[in-house]
């Protein structure tokens, strides 16, 4: 494979960039929304931001277990995206209505069939407005199942600069912006000198992620209709300045690298260490012991890999990996005891 760097040059220093606030106006989600695959228009899109912006994740679940309602205003829309017509009463009913209606896509692997699983999934349960007259305001309430990926956040997740996001205009752009925002805060991707550079980027899967499976068969006409201009209006009216490096095998472009530099600061939190379920009393080397090894198995495992993605230098502070060796031990995987005590004391002679 080679890589072919683009022409589009970058179109601000690192002199002349502006410090932004980020105290407000943040949207966050789970990386695995940002990596999920769904297909909006602008004002579907819109509406979707300032509904997520509008998120209070001290808001209580109700008995019933629905999440909390959202109500978005027709002029808090308009003010939000600088929009100056004033005939926007039918059109954001007409965008809640659709909105409801698309799913999304969300992907996960299946350690038991070594494979991604797909689960598809609404953004919505329910929608309300007046039904006579002009509509004021909607109400939106997310669906349960999206609860952890935008209310119960605590590692793997990006925060988004509303504002930033706010001033695209298409929806390519907004999904490119989020891309390279969640980028921007893994410590793997930053070059140093406030320089970033994403991991590749396949064409298909960005085209399946966008709902352009079939559409641009050939890159050429993607580019020239959709990748460049979205790079055009990130360069121009965010905080954002890219480029791209195309990868080909062959004749044929693979897959993207884009590089950037940015004017805020890392948003991707770093993951927390999750806590582990307290030893039962069991007897020893029952199957209730083992269960229990290996519910912490899975948290330690999962914890040590969302460390990875944020910086792929970063290990297990030693005492977990203790533990995740009994751990082993009890469930009788001795390779995986082998390999990790033998990393461990590599670790110990070294001071890692």
């Amino acid at each position: 494979m080679k890589s072919d760097d683009d022409t589009l040059p970058l179109n601000k220093s690192l002199s002349q960039l502006k410090i932004v606030s980020h105290n407000e106006g943040l949207v966050v989600q789970s990386n695995k929304l940002i990596d999920a695959a769904y297909r909006l228009s602008l004002e579907e899109m819109r509406l979707l931001y300032i509904a997520l912006k509008k998120i209070n994740r001290r808001m209580e679940v109700g008995p019933d277990g629905l999440l909390p309602e959202i109500t978005v205003s027709v002029s808090e829309y308009r003010e939000a995206f600088g929009i100056k017509t004033h005939a926007l009463h039918e059109r954001l009913a007409d965008t809640a209505n659709s909105l409801l209606m698309k799913p999304l896509v969300t992907f996960d692997w299946n350690e038991d069939k070594k494979k991604m699983d797909k689960t598809k999934r609404l953004w919505f349960t329910s929608l309300a407005y007046d039904a006579e007259g002009d509509v004021s305001s909607i109400k939106l309430r997310f669906s349960p199942e999206l609860r952890p990926l935008i209310y119960e956040l605590t590692t793997n997740f990006t925060k988004i600069d509303f504002e930033q996001v706010s001033r695209l205009d298409t929806p390519f752009s907004m999904r490119l912006y989020q891309w390279l925002s969640k980028f921007k805060g893994l410590r793997k991707s930053n070059r140093g000198d406030g320089v970033f550079e994403t991991e590749p980027f396949e064409i298909d899967d960005i085209k399946s992620k966008t709902g352009l499976d079939n559409k641009y068969k050939e890159f050429k006409f993607f580019k020239r209709d959709m990748l460049d201009p979205a790079i055009h209006r990130i360069n121009n009216k965010t905080d954002l300045s890219v480029n791209y490096k195309l990868i080909k095998k062959g004749r044929s472009v693979q897959s993207i690298v884009f590089v950037f530099i940015s004017d805020t600061e890392a948003q991707t939190a770093k993951p927390l260490r999750p806590r582990l379920p307290g030893r039962p009393r069991v007897i020893k080397d029952s199957h209730a012991e083992g269960e229990w090894a290996r519910q912490c198995i899975a948290i330690l495992e999962k914890y040590q890999s969302d460390l990875k993605e944020y910086d792929d230098k970063a290990y297990l502070p030693i005492r977990d990996a203790e533990k995740l060796i009994t751990y082993y031990q009890i469930i009788g995987d001795k390779r995986k005891k082998q390999d990790l005590s033998v990393h461990l004391d590599s670790r110990r002679m070294t001071k890692i």
